[in-house]
């Protein structure tokens, strides 16, 4: 074999690569060698502090990943547990959901100034249940009481919406002697 030949032979071998592992251990060789030729020892702090350091690098890189993924994961769940934010009163009313209203109110004769009356209306639009808010004579006097059941059973509601379905809402009726408001 003459020398073109061994040359072009040599050129065509596969290159092999050091591992991974000899390079970080050339480089804690290197360093034990500078502290040594600088005249300084290597304290057990140091030695410590080497160990630790070489130990925690293949730990990590797949640390960092798991904790990235992690919160992307969490990040993504996160949306759906929130808990539902309550409405506001003054907030504007989308037409994802209605309140409550009322068809057919009975006129009522009240001797009062006025009373607020909160309903309860269920999704077939009947009512289930009341309160007197403010009208201190009507809870004393079982007549007016009566009458003011009465007209309430009476009552014809539309029921509230939520998406498109029937739900259940509140209404709030202030009676007086000379009007009657409804809201929702």
């Amino acid at each position: 074999m003459d020398e073109k030949q061994l040359q072009n032979a040599l050129r065509h071998m596969p290159k092999r690569l050091p591992p991974a592992r000899l390079t970080a251990n050339l480089k804690v060789i290197a360093s034990r060698e500078r502290l040594r030729t600088l005249g300084e020892e290597v304290t057990w702090r140091d030695r410590l502090r080497m160990s630790f350091r070489e130990l925690m690098r293949p730990i990590a890189v797949p640390a960092c990943g798991g904790l990235a993924s992690a919160i992307v994961i969490f990040s993504s769940l996160m949306p759906s547990l929130a808990m539902p934010i309550p409405a506001v009163q003054n907030d504007v009313r989308l037409a994802l959901t209605t309140e409550p209203s009322v068809k057919y109110f009975m006129p009522i004769g009240i001797s009062e100034s006025e009373l607020v009356v909160d309903l309860m209306v269920d999704g077939s639009g009947r009512m289930v249940d009341y309160s007197i808010v403010s009208g201190g004579a009507m809870l004393k006097d079982m007549h007016m009481r009566r009458q003011l059941e009465n007209t309430l059973l009476f009552t014809e509601f539309t029921p509230a919406t939520k998406f498109g379905g029937p739900a259940a809402g509140r209404v709030r009726l202030y009676i007086s002697s000379s009007q009657i408001n409804i809201r929702g």
